[in-house]
């Protein structure tokens, strides 16, 4: 082993050990963009017990090299569960056809990112028709008795006009305003943006077509408006969803419902990203458990900003549930693995360091328990130490 070879006097070790700090440094520096003068800078000073390295300031910065405070703290083991991710469903929304008609033509597809009221397919309908000219009709309507109720309210300040005259123009302007704000409500209904209604009213020139715009802003993960195919109104014909927040549906058994309320925190893993966790909270607990399962709904709320969990996958759900127990732990990038022992580095002083092997626990999300081996105050590296042990390795192996 190399503990043994390392502690050997008069095998030719401490020079393996320098060359392979050396490499090491040459090799962190070309990674860097540092210059060769780390190396010349390295010191090789030759310890009396050869698990203890010691390297210079600008060698520990060519590896990246980094330490943390061993402490004792809250170790939450979680509650660990199988789940799966969903839509959000405040996030998601179905895009139909209010009208009976037909496809004339489509621009969105699957996967591709929309926005609100932007238009994803075109439906033709014989009704459309009808409700640009009721539109038109109305407003021209409209037009006509303002204007007739504007002469007759000028001309009876010249007692040109009787007063009950007036009071019923202005009653027919009235009813043509709302017939005209009904016309518009019912081209509304039907996709018409206000500007596609202003255009029509200056132009009196009808659309052919009307647009079938996306309910909300995100991504459409289903599709089923096809050009020349007939549509109804509860017909769904497009999904779109907003998955930058998602949902995981966790199936908690019967046993552990007591440990469990809104507000904990959510550790979510999938066999995607297997070395990923992603971060949620319980949000709410399901009213009524299932029957053959005897497990209870426990949704989770999880940011997903680069949409990388997606509904669907079946996730491992470990609720972080009491307030854990006090324990040594270091981040698990800490401890390295030599067979079936585990190692870490401890600084002594700055920039010395002493291979330790220690005793690991329990492992909670990125933090493993520390049994035996380390205490409380001790410096162990945690970013570098696989390379320190890696280099290490190759220097057993070319002693050896």
């Amino acid at each position: 082993m190399w503990r043994e070879r390392f502690c050997r006097p008069g095998r030719g070790t401490i020079p393996m050990i320098v060359a392979g700090m050396l490499a090491l440094v040459v090799m962190g520096c070309s990674e860097s963009g540092g210059s060769q003068a780390a190396v010349s800078e390295f010191v090789a000073q030759h310890p009396t017990r050869s698990d203890v390295l010691r390297l210079t300031t600008d060698a520990m910065e060519a590896i990246g090299l980094k330490t943390e405070v061993v402490a004792r703290t809250p170790l939450h083991i979680p509650l660990q569960v199988s789940g799966r991710v969903t839509y959000d469903e405040n996030r998601f929304a179905h895009a139909s056809a209010p009208i009976a008609g037909r496809v004339q033509s489509f621009r969105a597809h699957i996967g591709d990112r929309v926005k609100r009221g932007e238009p994803l397919a075109f439906i033709e309908s014989p009704e459309i028709g009808r409700a640009q000219s009721d539109y038109l009709r109305a407003a021209a309507e409209l037009s006509v008795a303002e204007r007739a109720f504007e002469r007759a309210k000028a001309l009876s300040e010249k007692k040109g006009v009787s007063r009950g005259e007036v009071q019923r123009l202005e009653g027919e302007a009235l009813r043509a305003r709302a017939a005209a704000q009904e016309a518009q409500n019912h081209l509304a209904i039907l996709g018409f943006t206000g500007e596609a209604v202003a255009r029509l009213r200056e132009t009196g020139a009808a659309e052919t077509a009307m647009p079938l715009v996306s309910p909300l802003s995100g991504v459409v993960v289903r599709h089923e408006a096809f050009t020349g195919a007939g549509v109804e109104p509860t017909q769904m014909l497009y999904l779109v969803a907003d998955l930058s927040v998602v949902w995981v549906e966790a199936d908690v058994p019967e046993r552990d419902l007591a440990r469990v309320q809104p507000g904990q925190r959510a550790e979510i893993r999938v066999q995607a990203y297997p070395d990923r966790v992603f971060a949620g909270r319980v949000e709410t607990l399901g009213r009524a458990l299932d029957e053959k399962t005897r497990t209870l709904m426990v949704r989770v709320v999880v940011p997903n900003r680069d949409e990388a969990l997606k509904p669907g996958m079946l996730a491992q759900v470990g609720l972080l549930t009491g307030a854990g127990e006090d324990a040594i732990t270091v981040p698990a990038d800490a401890v390295q693995r030599d067979g079936e022992r585990a190692l870490v580095f401890v600084e002594q002083e700055p920039g010395v360091f002493a291979v330790r092997e220690v005793t690991v626990g329990r492992k909670a999300g990125n933090r493993i328990e520390i049994r035996l081996g380390v205490e409380p105050g001790e410096k162990v590296v945690t970013t570098g130490s696989f390379r320190l042990k890696s280099d290490m390795k190759k220097t057993e192996m070319e002693a050896g």
